[in-house]
């Protein structure tokens, strides 16, 4: 598998960036009995804003912008885990907010 699977274009200002670090855009079609939303687009975190203005829904209050937070580190096992990790993949303990 190629690393072009891992990343992918924002669908309003078209940067390339991780699949893993953009947010994700989904839609569920009414009346049918599909259970599960289908991923409509990615959008990065710069342009999510811009989004939710133009369709005019709120984000939550906690939303902050995690292009520019460190990637954290496990105190526990010393060990990296992803910037949006609340908690260490490796051993499950609670991880820092650091910013």
């Amino acid at each position: 598998m190629s690393y072009i699977y891992y990343e992918d274009q924002c669908a309003i200002c078209g940067e390339k960036h991780p699949k893993r670090e953009m947010n994700k855009i989904y839609i569920a079609y009414g009346h049918t009995s599909v259970s599960s939303p289908k991923l409509m687009c990615h959008v990065c975190d710069d342009c999510l804003p811009k989004l939710s203005d133009f369709l005019a829904v709120s984000t939550p209050d906690d939303t902050v912008n995690w292009r520019y937070i460190k990637e954290k580190y496990c105190k526990k096992c010393k060990k990296k885990s992803p910037k949006r990790a609340l908690y260490c993949l490796h051993c499950g303990a609670k991880l820092e907010v650091t910013e």
